[in-house]
C-alpha cells in the first residue's frame, strides 16, 4: 500500500510527459510543417517568418531573436525547476484562443496571424502543464517572438516618430548657430551647403527602432520589477529613439558646418548609429529602469539573479 502514492506520482509524471510530447509535435506539425502560407501558398508559419528576415523587411536582426529566447531560459532554469506545480485548467481558454486563431489564419490566409498565436500555445502549454507560476516565468521569454514578427504597421509608426526627430535636429542645431529647414523627415540647411539629409536614410528606417525595442524588452526581462514598470520601461523606447536620431542628425550637421565636411558626409554618417544613437540609447534605458526603481542598479546585479525567481 505505501508503493501506491509513488507509482501514482510515476504514473502522472509519464502522463505528463507524454502530453508534453504531444503538444511539441503538434506545435511542430501546424507551424513548421503544415503549408498554407507566403506567396504561393506552400510555406509553413515559421518557414514564412524565416523567409521575412531579410535585408528589405529591415528585419534581418530577427535571426538572433531565438537564441536570446533560449538564453533567457537558461537563465530562468533554476527558477523554472523549483517552480513546477501541479496542472492548471485555468489555461484552457488560452490555449483555445490559440487554436482558433491559428484556424482563422490559415483560413485567411494570415501568416502574422498564425505566427502571433504560436507563443500563445506554448505559455498556454506551460501554465497547463506546469502551473501558473511556470507561465509567469516563461511569458517574456515566449513572447519576445513577437518583435521577430514584420508588421507593416511599424513602418508607418516610424515615420511619425521620424517628424518628431527632425523637429528636434531644427532646435538643437539652433543652439550651435546653424539653421535647418524641415519639410517631413527631410532637414535642409539653410544656405544649402548640405545636401538635403532624410531620417529614413541616415537610420535604415525603423531598424534603430526594432533595435531599441529589442534591448528594452530583453532589459525588462532581466529587471527585477513590477510588470506596470517594465512594459513603462519598454514604451520609453519612442521617445529615447526620437531623442537619439535627433542628436544623430544634429551632430551631422554640427560637425559639416563646424569641422570636417568630408568626414561629417563619410565616415561619421556611416558611424554616428554605432557612436552616437545606441549609446544615448542605452544610457537613456539605464537612466529609466534607475528612474522606475528610484535607485541607480548595478549591472552586475544581473548575474547575482541567475536562478532566482524574479520579484514582481
Amino acid at each position: 500500500m505505501e508503493e501506491l502514492p509513488q507509482l501514482r506520482s510515476r504514473a502522472s509524471i509519464v502522463c505528463e510527459w507524454l502530453g508534453v510530447s504531444l503538444t511539441v509535435v503538434l506545435a511542430a506539425g501546424l507551424y513548421w510543417v503544415m503549408p498554407g502560407f507566403g506567396p504561393d501558398q506552400q510555406m509553413a508559419a515559421l518557414t514564412w517568418l524565416g523567409s521575412s528576415w531579410n535585408v528589405e523587411l529591415g528585419y534581418e536582426h530577427a535571426h538572433c531573436i531565438p537564441f536570446i529566447m533560449l538564453a533567457l531560459f537558461i537563465w530562468r532554469w533554476r527558477s523554472l525547476r523549483s517552480s513546477i506545480g501541479p496542472s492548471s485548467s485555468k489555461a484552457i481558454p488560452i490555449l483555445l484562443i490559440a487554436a482558433c486563431l491559428f484556424f482563422i489564419a490559415h483560413r485567411i490566409p494570415q501568416p502574422r496571424i498564425a505566427v502571433l498565436s504560436l507563443p500563445m500555445l506554448l505559455w498556454g502549454s506551460a501554465w497547463y502543464f506546469w502551473g501558473w507560476k511556470v507561465a509567469k516565468l516563461s511569458f517574456s521569454p515566449l513572447f519576445l517572438l513577437v518583435l521577430a514578427i514584420p508588421f507593416p504597421s511599424l513602418w508607418r509608426f516610424s515615420q511619425f516618430l521620424e517628424v518628431f526627430s527632425t523637429k528636434l535636429c531644427q532646435i538643437t542645431t539652433s543652439w550651435f548657430g546653424i539653421e535647418v529647414n524641415v519639410s517631413g523627415s527631410v532637414v535642409f540647411s539653410s544656405p544649402g551647403s548640405l545636401p538635403p539629409l532624410e531620417i529614413s536614410q541616415i537610420c535604415g528606417g525603423n531598424f534603430s527602432l526594432k533595435i531599441l525595442m529589442l534591448v528594452a524588452s530583453v532589459w525588462a526581462c532581466l529587471a527585477t520589477m513590477a510588470p506596470w514598470k517594465k512594459l513603462l520601461l519598454i514604451l520609453a523606447v519612442v521617445p529615447i529613439e526620437i531623442i537619439g536620431n535627433g542628436l544623430r542628425l544634429t551632430s551631422i550637421f554640427v560637425i559639416y558646418e563646424h569641422g570636417d565636411p568630408e568626414f561629417a558626409q563619410g565616415q561619421w554618417w556611416d558611424w554616428s548609429g554605432l557612436l552616437l544613437l545606441y549609446p544615448v540609447a542605452l544610457t537613456l534605458i539605464y537612466a529609466t529602469h534607475a528612474l522606475l526603481k528610484r535607485e541607480f542598479p548595478k549591472l552586475s546585479h544581473l548575474y547575482s539573479q541567475i536562478g532566482q525567481v524574479p520579484k514582481n
